[in-house]
């Protein structure tokens, strides 16, 4: 039986540097472009209901932008967790934390979708002549579906790469 070292092999991985860049890029961009496109920042959920509903109502091309986004971001975010347990199992951590570090990962990503349909849903130009809160859900289940479409082109590319025979 031969045993080799951990550190003398490589795990075949993506970059936690490029991923987290890329998260980072996606969201701050989110956050730039719709204040360009705005012209001022994002209004404060301190402010008062028709100053929000206004900024909605004016400004609802730079929030779906921003919404977009804050959508797109959560991938790497997610890719970026899995890539971090699968590291650390792979050199051999057998604690509680790559699992508690996935949860948060995964948690945290799914926020972030849930917050980019949110925003997609409050960019509606309509929103502040909705008179009863059943209109909500039913946004909420036309808005998923980029989500389902972007998680599912992940599984497809992951799956591609694994399979390819030609992976880098």
């Amino acid at each position: 039986m031969q045993i080799t070292n951990a550190l003398e092999t490589k795990h075949h991985d993506p970059s936690l540097f490029i991923l987290g860049s890329v998260y980072v890029a996606l969201f701050m961009s989110g956050i730039i472009i719709s204040a360009a496109i705005a012209g001022q920042h994002y209004v404060s959920p301190f402010a008062g209901e028709e100053t929000i509903l206004e900024f909605f109502r004016v400004y609802a091309d730079a929030v779906r932008v921003q919404a977009f986004f804050v959508l797109v971001s959560a991938i790497p975010l997610c890719v970026y967790a899995a890539t971090i347990v699968s590291r650390l199992n792979y050199f051999g951590v057998r604690a509680a934390g790559p699992t508690i570090a996935l949860f948060g990962g995964f948690g945290a990503s799914f926020v972030l979708i849930l917050s980019g349909m949110a925003q997609w849903v409050l960019s509606e130009h309509n929103i502040s002549e909705w008179r009863s809160p059943r209109r909500t859900p039913y946004n909420f289940r036309h808005r998923r579906k980029p989500a389902i479409k972007i998680a599912r082109s992940v599984i497809a590319a992951h799956t591609f790469a694994n399979n390819s025979p030609c992976r880098v």
